[in-house]
């Protein structure tokens, strides 16, 4: 490993260790003080919760998961238990990260194709493809 690769294996790992505290402080303590056996309840619930819908094949994502699963648990002891208000940030936040990065990735194709051309959304045309082309 050349030393380009260690600094950005150093970058990425001290800003994941960063953003980590922050997301296991609110995990573990904002959305509701969990004792150990909360957490282990939370935490099987949501491995079930990933394979069962793994084997359905169905696309789940820990992200997603573990708070729900967090939810569920400080909800068992009483629903005023959990802070509802951090865990409408948190469902804001996933909505509005999926619209910004729609609109990021559509400003950025229309910047692209205006300085270089539509390179791969060009139409296709059809009667170009023989049938030995096409998928079976």
């Amino acid at each position: 490993m050349g030393s380009r690769e260690k600094w950005l294996y150093f970058s990425y790992t001290r800003g994941t260790a960063a953003g980590g505290i922050r997301i296991i402080k609110t995990m573990g303590s904002k959305i509701i003080a969990l004792k150990p056996i909360h957490g282990f309840a939370a935490e099987t619930s949501a491995a079930f919760t990933i394979l069962s819908a793994s084997h359905m094949g169905l696309p789940v994502s820990t992200t997603h998961v573990i708070p729900g699963a967090i939810m569920g648990v400080g909800a068992s002891q009483r629903v005023s238990a959990v802070r509802w208000g951090v865990t409408t940030r948190i469902m804001w936040a996933r909505v509005l990260t999926i619209l910004i990065c729609a609109f990021v990735a559509g400003v950025t194709y229309g910047i692209t194709s205006a300085l270089l051309g539509p390179c791969c959304g060009a139409p296709l045309d059809h009667a170009s493809v023989s049938s030995a082309d096409q998928p079976r």
